[in-house]
């Protein structure tokens, strides 16, 4: 397909999938190539404060990681909008990870900000906000 935006599209697709690989595999170098390169990068963990600066938003992944034996990402509901330089994804993360003999599971919305620099689509911005599900009656 010749369509420009088509492959724009494609292209942010694989990089928020790169994100998502990167949380998944725990590895910390996949997940440094896939931000920006701009200390005004901003990351919001689900039922986290507002983390400002590449140096702090790595580093929380740091602890994550750290801290994390196992997590997968079933994503659903993928959006993706272009608008120039700039493009967001938005999606429903229903997650599952473990830290020592504990199994969580959650579902967070989110939306993942992108600046198209140098020929490739980096990410700004995670902000991930839980989905609180209340117990029928």
């Amino acid at each position: 397909m010749n369509d420009p935006a088509y492959g724009a599209r494609k292209e942010v697709a694989r990089v928020h999938r790169a994100f998502y690989d990167a949380i998944e595999a725990l590895d910390i170098d996949a997940m440094e190539r896939v931000w920006l390169d701009d200390e005004r990068v901003q990351c919001v963990h689900p039922g986290w404060e507002l983390l400002i600066g590449r140096a702090r938003v790595l580093e929380a992944w740091r602890a994550i990681f750290a801290n994390t034996s196992e997590i997968h990402f079933e994503l659903a509901d993928l959006g993706i909008e272009i608008h120039g330089e700039i493009a967001w994804a938005t999606c429903v993360e229903r997650i599952r990870s473990s830290a020592g003999d504990e199994t969580l599971e959650a579902a967070a919305v989110a939306t993942n900000l992108f600046l198209l620099r140098e020929g490739t689509w980096r990410l700004m911005l995670h902000h991930a906000s839980p989905i609180l599900r209340r117990e029928a009656d």
